[in-house]
Formats: C-alpha cells, structure tokens, sequence
C-alpha cells in the first residue's frame, strides 16, 4: 500500500516537474536533476518497507539518462570535430589552390597599373606642354601691352598751328573756349585704356602665376609617376627573369628525360640482341626465370643505372635578383620623393 501510494504521488508531480518550456540544453539539464533529486527526497520522505528498492530503481533510471546524455555528447562533439577538419582540409586545400592564383592575378595586376601610368604620364606631358605654350602666350601679350602702355604715356596729342592760332584767337576776343572739352575727354579716354590695360595685366600676371604653379605641381607629379613606373618595370623584369629560370629549369629537365629514354632504348636494343644471340639457357638468366652462376649475363637494372649515372650534371649560373617590390613600398617611394621636392 505504501509503494502504491508513494508511485501515485510520484505520478501526480511528475508533470509539473518535467515541463522545461523551450529553455536552453543546460537548463533541462538541471531540471532533470533537479527532478530526480526531488523524487528522492520524496521516497526518503514517504518511507516504508519498499523505500531502498525506490530508490535504487531512480538511481538507475537517473543512471541510464546520464549515459544518454553522455552519448549524445560525445556525438555532438565527434560531429563538431568531423565538420572543423573537413574545414579546415577544404580551406588548406584552397589556400593552396589560390596561391599560383593570386601570384598571376598580380603580375597582370601590377602590368595594368604599368600601362595605366604610362598612359597617365603621356597626358600629363601633353598638358605641360599645353601650359608651357599658354605661358608663353601670356607673357608676350604682357609685353605687348607694356609696350603700348609705355606708347600711350609718351603720347602727347598733336595740335596743328592753325588750330593753335585760332584757340588763341577766340581766347583773347574773350569767347568762351567751350572747344577745349574734347581734349580732356582725350585725356581722360587716356586714362581709363591704361587703367584697363593695367588690369587686363594684373589678370595675365596672376593667370602666368597660376599656370607657373600648376606647371610645377604637374611635374612634382611626373616625377613620382615615373619613378614609380620604373620600379613597376623592375618588379616585371624580376617576375620575367623568375619566369625565365623556370622555363629553363623545366627544360633542362625534359632533355634529360629524352636522353634517358634515347639511352634506355638503346640498351633494351643491345639486350635484345644479346638474348637473341645466347642460347635458351642464357634467356632464362637474363629474362629471371633461372639463377646466373657466375653473373656474367647483363641486367637490366643494372643497365638502366648505369644509364642514370652517366646523365650530364649542368651547373646553372642564376643572377641575384633584387626583392620584390610591393606596390605598398612604391607608393612609400613616391611620398618621400614629393616631400624632398616640397622642401627644395
């Protein structure tokens, strides 16, 4: 009656225990700890003459849900390192595919930059050269204009002597000299030309100025742009001289296959003719099949050894080759160039 009684109680609060509520793994973890521990306390409670079977049937049942769980975590975490290998081996294996990759994805890089900076140094000397004429342009109409300003400052209105006299005349019959007026419009017509004059000089003076600045700021430029164009051509001649030693390299190598092959044909010829000449007996020394007593027959290893030694051994003389440059280092280059000219 009493285990009947402790099983019903059991059955009554099971319920309420094992609702977890969509929480985390950990959470349901102490939840059914927490629920076995409480089972316990209630039997201990309870009492009775089944008590100890109880609890010896909870252990087990708390036992074989620790190996379950146990097991599924050993699953995870052998699922977890399959998946980071296989990782990791697919992201060796294209690293490992990326780098030829990326060395030819650079030497075409770096020749476009090549061909760019030629292009761009080309416009650059054409606008130089535009400028230089735009100045000289300049400074010719600023010296016409002086000349005509120096022209116009000597100039002095000439009056014949019949308009002289005539003047004179009406001064001293007390007439107004009302015709004076256009000669001051004369002179002050004067003045406002070589006010114009001087401002449309002041503007050249200034626009030369301009031009003078631009001028030397686009050669700063020129100068940067070219010398970074030379060290482009030298990291090009370097990938070319690294591309020509392999080249060479790989056909130093197919002459010495060739050679070998010419020399093994050569001595599966001379074997051949040899076995055709012995007799039945010798055949079955050269071809495996019988021991040869006094080792006078040839092998074929043997052959193809001596083939392999005597393979000429070239020495190849590789010039040093200065380290790559990155265009990191260029640009470097190309900034310091600018501030020593800045500082002249």
């Amino acid at each position: 009656m009493e285990q009947n009684a402790v099983e019903s109680e059991l059955a009554e609060r099971d319920p309420g225990l094992c609702v977890c509520k969509g929480g985390p793994t950990l959470d349901i973890l102490k939840d059914i700890q927490r629920l076995y521990e409480e089972r316990l306390d209630l039997i201990d409670r309870a009492g009775g003459s089944c008590k100890l079977k109880l609890q010896v049937d909870v252990l087990r049942s708390w036992v074989g849900d620790l190996v379950g769980q146990n097991t599924l975590l050993a699953r995870a975490v052998e699922e977890l390192e399959n998946e980071a290998t296989t990782k990791l081996i697919i992201e060796h294996r294209r690293n490992t595919e990326r780098c030829p990759k990326q060395i030819c994805g650079k030497v075409n890089e770096l020749r476009i930059i090549n061909e760019s900076l030629q292009k761009e140094n080309i416009d650059k000397d054409r606008e130089i050269r535009r400028l230089n004429k735009d100045a000289q342009t300049y400074e010719q109409t600023i010296m016409n204009l002086r000349k005509e300003m120096s022209l116009c400052k000597f100039h002095t209105p000439e009056v014949c002597k019949k308009d002289a006299e005539v003047m004179a005349g009406m001064c001293c019959t007390g007439t107004e000299c009302g015709e004076l007026v256009p000669v001051k419009d004369f002179t002050e017509l004067l003045k406002d030309e070589t006010m114009k004059y001087q401002e449309r000089i002041q503007k050249m003076e200034a626009n030369l100025k301009s031009s003078n600045d631009s001028i030397r700021a686009l050669r700063k430029v020129n100068v940067s742009l070219s010398e970074e164009m030379h060290a482009m051509r030298r990291v090009c001649a370097a990938l070319d001289e690294q591309c020509h030693a392999a080249t060479l390299r790989a056909h130093f190598k197919g002459d010495i296959i060739k050679e070998m092959c010419r020399q093994l044909k050569q001595a599966k010829a001379k074997l051949k003719d040899s076995s055709e000449l012995m007799s039945p007996k010798s055949k079955d020394y050269v071809s495996g099949d019988a021991e040869c007593p006094g080792g006078s027959s040839v092998s074929y290893d043997s052959v193809t050894i001596a083939c392999v030694r005597a393979q000429p051994r070239r020495k190849r003389h590789v010039p040093p080759r200065e380290p790559a440059l990155q265009p990191g280092d260029l640009r470097a280059q190309a900034a310091l160039h600018d501030e020593s000219l800045n500082l002249d």
